[in-house]
């Protein structure tokens, strides 16, 4: 009789102690569909970024927030090791398992785990989220170097410009992007004698495209509302001078040449998919003024400057 009694005390509690174990397996998980998914501190696109999950990972639910899950954060997920261990993600990004599906009670492997069955590394784990292309639209306000020259044809040695490109940014902090900005003001033609102008009543059209390559570092985190950043490139100019008026044509001038450009700017982050930057520009293209006329006259042949650029940038 105690042996039967002992035996039956035994069974149950294997099977108290079995019951935690089955409601873990139960318990709500959703599995990253997008590409990748940011894990943030509140219901919110614009609060700070603490984690990121690649497709395919399964994160517990811990409960719901509108459009919304608190998962839990592994470790390799978060972004650096001191951030918290449960985040906000998206609905979108994400999809529910069903009840009892054996997915919802695995840990997921880490991301970038190594050969030979080792643990990942710190570096690992925190891998870049690779190539993303953005587009961007620019207004900027430039002062030209040749400053002499421009006041005395166009009465301003300042312009506005307009223009746009592409940028590609690679892992979490390099960037390489293309932009073409176009210019053009009118004024008119004079004769510059011992330092003084004198008005020719020719009308005169000036045309500007230039093309540039830049490359730079971006500071900070990736996803932050406010992003720093630094670069340089290369910039080729397509300059264009051309009479208007009754009596245009005669000495129109056109010229192409290429030079360097050094940039820095903030951007700020509005949405996901919208950010804004504020940029300042110098740039440096010999040679394309001084060889005759007005720019010849006040010994200025360099068609570079500074510029304060707004930029609208739509991508991640």
């Amino acid at each position: 009789m105690a042996r039967h009694i002992t035996r039956d005390v035994v069974l149950v509690a294997l099977v108290l102690a079995s019951v935690p174990t089955a409601a873990l397996a139960q318990q709500e998980a959703v599995r990253v569909t997008a590409r990748e998914a940011e894990i943030r501190t509140r219901p919110d696109a614009r609060s700070p970024m603490i984690g990121r999950a690649v497709t395919g990972t399964v994160l517990q639910v811990v409960a719901t927030e509108r459009n919304w899950y608190l998962v839990v954060i592994p470790p390799h997920v978060r972004l650096v090791p001191t951030a918290p261990d449960q985040g906000y993600v998206e609905a979108r990004l994400v999809t529910l398992l069903p009840p009892g599906d054996p997915r919802a009670a695995v840990k997921p492997p880490a991301t970038g785990a190594t050969q030979a069955g080792k643990p990942a590394t710190e570096k690992g784990a925190a891998a870049g989220p690779g190539l993303r292309w953005r587009a961007f639209g620019t207004f900027a306000y430039e002062r030209f170097q040749a400053s002499r020259s421009f006041e005395a044809t166009y009465d301003s040695a300042s312009a506005p410009s307009f223009g746009g490109g592409l940028e590609l940014l690679a892992g979490r902090h390099l960037f390489v992007q293309g932009e073409y900005a176009y210019l053009q003001r009118t004024g008119e033609r004079v004769f510059v004698f011992e330092d003084e102008v004198f008005p020719l009543g020719v009308g005169q059209k000036l045309k500007l495209s230039t093309i540039a390559i830049n490359g730079g570092y971006r500071f900070g985190r990736p996803a932050s509302a406010v992003t720093p950043y630094l670069g340089a490139g290369a910039v080729i100019a397509f300059y264009n001078e051309r009479a208007t008026g009754t009596t245009a044509g005669g000495d129109d001038f056109s010229e192409s040449g290429a030079g360097g450009q050094a940039l820095g700017g903030v951007e700020f982050r509005i949405s996901r998919w919208v950010g804004a930057a504020v940029e300042g520009r110098y740039r440096f293209i010999p040679g394309i003024l001084g060889d005759d006329g007005v720019s010849k006259e006040f010994a200025e042949d360099n068609l570079g400057g500074g510029a304060v650029a707004v930029k609208l940038v739509f991508g991640r």
